[in-house]
């Protein structure tokens, strides 16, 4: 009984092994007498070596008509000088929205100064990130 019993298990884990393999897809078994030879790379999802692509810098210029605003047609400012990402970056870009319009305004930072500069003498509700600053003492 008990060999019968190890020829079951054996033929269970035998077809299990079929059934699911070493992972969830069906691929065909490596025969045991393989050894320990190493195994070959695999293709398919992971990591892979990016290649370092040459950075290129690219200048547009603007026509007339779009240095122009289009509400009131005054002249926009082009900011030189200035770079937005990384370590260069010493300004944020702040945006206040209402259902009737859009103002966006350049600070210095992202502190209480900059968002009372910012909201000025404003009396209504704010819908804000979780940013600190927003929570400054003497502040509801």
């Amino acid at each position: 009984m008990q060999l019968r019993l190890q020829e079951l298990e054996r033929q269970l884990a035998q077809r299990t092994g079929e059934l699911f393999g070493r992972s969830s897809e069906k691929r065909p078994q490596r025969e045991q007498d393989e050894g320990n030879k190493p195994e070959p790379p695999t293709h398919g999802h992971g990591p892979r070596a990016q290649p370092t692509l040459p950075a290129l810098e690219v200048e547009h210029t603007l026509e007339e008509s779009d240095k122009q605003c289009p509400k009131c047609g005054g002249t926009l400012a082009e900011m030189k000088g200035e770079i937005l990402g990384g370590d260069e970056t010493r300004w944020h870009a702040w945006a206040l929205c209402a259902p009737d319009a859009v103002v966006y305004r350049i600070q210095e930072g992202r502190d209480t100064e900059a968002a009372r500069n910012m909201l000025q003498d404003f009396g209504g509700i704010l819908m804000v990130d979780g940013l600190s600053t927003y929570e400054s003492p003497g502040e509801s």
